[in-house]
């Protein structure tokens, strides 16, 4: 079986389904309170960057402060525009290069000599001395590896 293609990355980074409306009436009703202080749907799913990504909401945050928080943690690879997590791990590009995406760049650190990439087969070859570290989120920024 070969491995599906991924979807072409978009600019989207949004809520795009919860549960439906007729849930009640298959016998469970999954909106609860937040610690947050909001009330929304237990289940959702997120388009981040063209990627659908379901979601059961953590007891502390509702689907709308959870995509806050995305829109700060997740960034997008330089090459290929599809998203980079926190805790993925990450390659250096030159920030010369001429095909990268210029909406998608996040540089390694205040000196911009590195822009970051992702490490998925269509930006680099699979070769494991090429990570030289990890996205930490908005918090950490870049975590060069040891």
């Amino acid at each position: 079986m070969s491995p599906q293609p991924l979807p072409e990355p978009t600019d989207n980074l949004r809520i795009v389904r919860k549960r439906p409306w007729y849930a009640w009436l298959l016998g469970y009703w999954p909106v609860r309170g937040y610690t947050c202080g909001h009330v929304d749907w237990k289940y959702y799913e997120l388009d981040v960057y063209g990627a659908a990504v379901s979601f059961v909401s953590p007891d502390d945050k509702c689907p709308h402060c959870v995509l806050l928080a995305a829109r700060r943690d997740i960034i997008r690879c330089a090459a290929c525009g599809r998203p980079i997590l926190p805790c993925h791990p990450v390659v250096l590009y030159n920030p010369e290069k001429s095909d990268l995406r210029p909406g998608c760049i996040t540089y390694a650190d205040d000196q911009r000599k590195g822009v970051l990439g992702c490490v998925r087969d269509v930006c680099c070859p699979p070769a494991p001395g090429l990570i030289v570290g990890y996205w930490g989120g908005a918090e950490d920024g870049f975590i060069p590896k040891d």
